[in-house]
């Protein structure tokens, strides 16, 4: 059984969001663009990516919020100064951390580039 991480992550919108990067996120996002898993982890560095990462997240908990919903939210964040296109793509990347349990300082691209292999597999 995995470890489980206690890690949070949040996107501060018109109120705190909790944004959780759960099973059914994972699988929606996987479909929709179409991404093997190994793919997910290079995905956040795309803009339009990680912002879905974020509203496939949020929605899991808020199905009446759409995508509409949440690109005003955050253009009004922009606006505000409170939130820049690095602080997106950084929640993003902390929810897709948190989700397949990369530890802080592991190399994230890598993983992606030469995924590991299955123990005993040969392959």
């Amino acid at each position: 059984m995995a470890d489980k991480h206690n890690d949070t992550v949040f996107i501060n919108l018109d109120k705190p969001y909790e944004v959780t990067f759960s099973h059914v996120a994972i699988k929606r996002f996987s479909a929709i663009h179409e991404l093997s898993v190994n793919q997910i982890v290079a995905a956040v560095a795309r803009y339009d990516l990680a912002t879905d990462i974020i509203f496939l997240s949020l929605n899991g908990t808020n199905p009446t919020m759409t995508r509409e919903d949440l690109d005003k939210l955050i253009e009004k964040e922009f606006d505000r100064g409170n939130m820049t296109f690095t602080d997106v793509i950084s929640i993003a990347a902390d929810a897709v951390a948190n989700a397949f349990g990369i530890e802080e300082g592991e190399e994230r691209a890598e993983d992606v580039e030469n995924p590991r292999k299955a123990a005993g597999t040969g392959e």
